[in-house]
């Protein structure tokens, strides 16, 4: 929904507000002997173990559009986004 539908749209931009928020948990496989596993004292018989992860994310943005002449229109957009990534293992 437009924010002009709340008699906001300033210079005939019609503005729509943005945002979102996301929540993952799951496990990573990891193989010991690489460098790109954090767990380094880990029984482990195959060479491989799961790591426990979980990220948060969320985003807040405008999207703008603005009517020019005859078919033209000119379409902008701005956000800022925050992620929160854990290995989460004890």
């Amino acid at each position: 929904m437009p924010l002009s539908y709340f008699d906001i749209a300033p210079m005939g931009w019609q503005i729509f507000a943005m945002g979102g928020y996301s929540h993952t948990e799951g496990d990573i496989a990891c193989e010991l002997d690489s460098n790109a596993c954090p767990i380094i004292d880990m029984p482990s018989t195959d060479g491989w173990v799961l790591v426990p992860n979980a990220t948060n994310g969320g985003y807040l943005g405008a999207f703008a559009l603005k009517p020019l002449a005859g078919d033209w229109t000119l379409i902008t957009a701005a956000a800022y986004f925050i992620l929160k990534y854990c290995y989460c293992y004890k």
